[in-house]
């Protein structure tokens, strides 16, 4: 029987990579600038702050329930 540690490595960097994703999209759209999407310490920072958790909690949240609502009265 395999050990689950590299699913949950490979999980860890999906979800991570996902929610740092959130940040690098910010700041490449407030000035559309591509230089600030790699702006390491500013996303970082805007990464780890409880309104960007929030954000994404809320996103992952929300967006389902708005799909499946869609789906109920779409029929």
């Amino acid at each position: 029987m395999q050990e689950p540690g590299g699913f949950l490595l490979l999980a860890v960097a999906y979800f991570g990579l996902g929610y740092v994703a959130t940040s690098i999209l910010f700041y490449f759209c407030r000035r559309r600038r591509m230089r600030d999407a790699f702006a390491r310490g500013a996303i970082l920072d805007t990464a780890f702050s409880g309104r960007c958790l929030l954000v994404v909690l809320l996103w992952l949240s929300v967006l389902p329930t708005l799909f499946a609502f869609g789906q109920v009265l779409w029929r």
